[in-house]
Order: structure tokens, then C-alpha cells, then sequence
């Protein structure tokens, strides 16, 4: 068994890879020592463990589309983890993408595979859980199981932001190996203003500012593109645009 803690598209990437049956990816450019060990791979149940709900789920239809249309998966998602509050309805008016994400995760929860065959991998989404505690195996070798800590959310006071917090009751999830697909924060840049909270260059559709004020002027001849930009999101058509926009405004300036 295989726990992911989640973030975004890379851990539905890294489950679609583990799950997905052998025969399909010998026919892809995956190299070979790869393939060889998900040949011999042991793996049949994946988790992925989120801190937030299906709504905040940080991914895009169309990853999620592919992982939920992989051959001999059994796709879990408690019911209770499909609840939406008011302010989750919110975030879906507001977002598209938020509301097909959940969308598709609800119509998935309700389709049961029947399927006897011996490849029948199960992937389960587990919301609303926080890692606490990594626990070892009987022999102390590897990990055996991860403490999760139940969550709620609560807005922190930003316009359409939820964040989780424990709720102080935990539960344990027996596991083989753990992986952590948790984002990627860039790091300042000395003599560069840098927003700590959000990991970002400030700056005016890519244009350096000298700081974070409103009032902030931009530093002549700096321009800053991708996550030191905008933060780790997107795919590489949000890079693309991104680069677009900066470049964009370097001939105007």
C-alpha cells in the first residue's frame, strides 16, 4: 500500500504512473529501468491524503480526468468527504475549474466497479486528513502506517481562502511506503525584494518591484517569469503564457 500526501497535479501524476497497467506504458516513451519496476511493483491500493476537501483539491480537470479513466481502478471516496458548506459552494461559483474538479470527483464516488481480475488496483482520495506522525513497521525497518489528524475548515479572512485545522482526533492508515507531493516555495534572491508568505519576486505582470507596497515602483531593467513569478501552479501552457506576458511587457516598457 502506497499513502501520497497531496498537493496538486504531480501526486495524480506520480498515482496514474504506479497504477496504470504496464502493457499501456510499455507503448510510451518511459524509460526502461522504470518499467521493469513497476513490472515487478507490489503496489495495489493508493491513498492520497489531502489537508482540505474536493473543492480546494489542487489539480485540473483534465489530470484528474486521466487518473479517474485508468483500466482496472477502483476509484474510493468517502461520502462524507463530499459535503460542501456554504462557503465551499462560494469557491465553486467563483471558479470553473473548482467546480468541475468536484464535479468529476462526485461522479466518480458513485461508480463501483465489478471486476474479479487479478490487476484490480483500488485508488482512494482520503480528504480533510493531516499527517502527524510517521509510525514504523513490526521490525522497525520501513514505515508501517501514518498518523492522520481529522480537519476542518475555517476561513482565515481572505476572500475565498479555507484553511484546515485539526480538530484533535486522529486515526492510523496502514501503509508500505510514503510520498510527499506537498508544492515547491522559490527562494529570495539577495538584494530582491521577496514575499515570504506567497514565494514570489513582487512585480507588475513581471516587472520587478522594489517592494510590497502598493506604492511600490518598478526596478528598471528586471523582469521575473514562472513560479518566481506567480508561485508553483499552472502547467507548462501557464508557463508559457506567463513568459508571454513578461516578454510582452519588456517591449512596451
Amino acid at each position: 500500500m502506497l499513502l501520497i500526501i497531496i498537493k496538486g497535479n504531480v501526486a495524480l501524476d506520480v498515482a496514474r504512473i504506479l497504477l496504470r497497467c504496464t502493457t499501456e506504458l510499455a507503448s510510451t516513451d518511459i524509460a526502461g529501468y522504470a518499467l521493469d519496476a513497476l513490472r515487478s511493483s507490489t503496489i495495489r491500493k493508493v491513498y492520497l491524503v489531502g489537508r482540505r476537501g474536493p473543492v480546494q483539491a489542487a489539480c485540473t480537470a483534465k489530470e484528474l480526468r486521466e487518473i479517474l479513466g485508468l483500466k482496472n481502478v477502483n476509484v474510493c471516496i468517502k461520502e462524507a468527504d463530499l459535503a460542501t458548506s456554504p462557503a465551499d459552494k462560494e469557491e465553486m461559483r467563483n471558479s470553473r475549474i473548482k467546480r468541475r474538479v468536484y464535479e468529476l470527483l462526485s461522479k466518480a464516488a458513485t461508480v463501483h466497479q465489478e471486476n474479479n481480475d487479478n490487476d484490480q488496483k483500488e485508488l482512494h482520495f482520503v480528504f480533510f486528513r493531516k499527517p502527524t506522525k510517521f509510525l514504523p513497521s513490526d521490525d522497525g525497518s520501513t514505515v508501517g502506517a501514518v498518523e492522520l489528524e481529522k480537519t476542518l475548515l475555517k476561513d482565515d479572512g481572505a476572500a475565498g481562502k479555507q484553511v484546515a485545522v485539526g480538530t484533535g482526533e486522529f486515526e492510523e492508515l496502514k501503509c508500505g511506503i510514503v510520498l510527499k507531493s506537498i508544492g515547491y516555495k522559490s527562494l529570495p534572491i539577495e538584494g530582491l525584494s521577496f514575499d515570504k508568505y506567497r514565494g514570489v519576486v513582487p512585480n507588475l505582470r513581471g516587472r520587478v518591484l522594489c517592494s510590497e507596497s502598493e506604492t511600490a515602483t518598478v526596478e528598471l531593467g528586471l523582469y521575473v517569469v514562472g513560479w518566481l513569478k506567480r508561485g508553483p501552479t499552472g502547467i507548462v501552457a501557464t508557463n508559457l503564457h506567463c513568459a508571454e506576458e513578461t516578454a510582452h511587457i519588456r517591449y512596451e516598457a
